[in-house]
């Protein structure tokens, strides 16, 4: 879709971005997705804002190391919940100081949905500890923007809650073990229709819960379209990535059909999140840490 003047603001202007996110969010209803007590377990990302050496507005993704499963991926920072360390971790969020209470729209969530600003709290504080144990983030350096709407993956029973952040001030993380590379992505390359293409699977395995295909048709995002090596993202990171460039930008990829096929292989110890030597192309980007238990009840976790 061509670009509008306020489009452009948007691609080229972070803190322009940023105001229009906690614009939007603020016409909404102050509550959660419904679904979170539908016997799905929860699990959260940072969806995390920042400009580039050229000043541009980028997103922050993060690359697997080979040590974790599905090594390579590209994904956002996060992970599952820890309830006992989240609930406490949650409440420290309530204090002055905190990202929490900094958001424009504290007081309207604590007045109108203070059940939900819990909920939210809890969640966020998930987020923010697996965003300090991945790559040091500095939550004191982050500005809440607020949540994203979350994403269903049904093989795995699982919810996202994706959580938008302006990053302000740190140019460099201390990543850990579990991640290879840190990876700022302008928005300008996502808003590039010749950066899609598709990968046609053979898929000779059944996915648990769903039907056997012969072939998968999959969206995938080139980051490094004209270099030797290039980065492949897709998935739910993709997805929601979509999602938000369609709320904020009206910008949609280009129709499958339409984009240039690189065929894959997909394997039923990738798709069961088990570890596996070789390159693998998979439909999720989660990958668990910790035994967490199905379905948490985010009201019986706070009390």
């Amino acid at each position: 879709m061509p670009s509008t003047p306020q489009t452009s603001r948007l691609r080229d202007n972070l803190s322009t971005l940023s105001g229009r996110i906690v614009s939007h969010i603020a016409g909404q209803p102050p509550s959660l997705w419904p679904g979170v007590k539908a016997g799905l377990a929860p699990s959260v990302v940072l969806f995390l804002l920042d400009e580039d050496r050229y000043g541009r507005p980028c997103i922050i993704l993060n690359k697997r190391s080979q040590r974790v499963v599905q090594p390579g991926d590209l994904c956002f920072p996060g992970g599952s919940v820890s309830p006992r360390l989240d609930r406490y971790l949650g409440k420290c969020l309530m204090f002055p100081g905190s990202p929490l209470r900094q958001w424009p729209l504290w007081g309207k969530w604590r007045r109108y949905a203070p059940q939900a600003l819990s909920q939210l709290a809890f969640l966020l504080a998930a987020g923010l500890r697996e965003g300090i144990e991945e790559m040091r983030i500095n939550p004191f350096r982050l500005e809440f923007l607020g949540p994203l709407p979350p994403d269903r993956l049904l093989v795995y029973s699982r919810i996202l809650f994706p959580f938008a952040l302006r990053v302000r001030g740190q140019r460099r993380f201390r990543i850990n073990w579990e991640v290879e590379e840190v990876l700022r992505v302008p928005l300008v390359d996502f808003l590039n229709p010749g950066n899609y293409g598709k990968f046609v699977i053979p898929n000779p395995t059944p996915i648990p819960g769903r039907d056997a295909e012969k072939t998968r048709e999959l969206l995938f995002f080139n980051l490094r379209h004209h270099q030797p090596k290039p980065e492949i993202l897709w998935g739910i990171t993709l997805r929601i990535i979509m999602g938000f460039l369609e709320a904020f930008f009206q910008f949609t990829p280009p129709e499958l059909e339409r984009l240039p096929m690189v065929n894959g292989n997909l394997s039923r110890p990738y798709l069961l999140n088990l570890r596996h030597n070789g390159p693998l192309i998979r439909d999720d980007d989660l990958r668990p840490k910790r035994p967490s238990a199905s379905g948490v009840d985010l009201e019986k976790i706070i009390g």
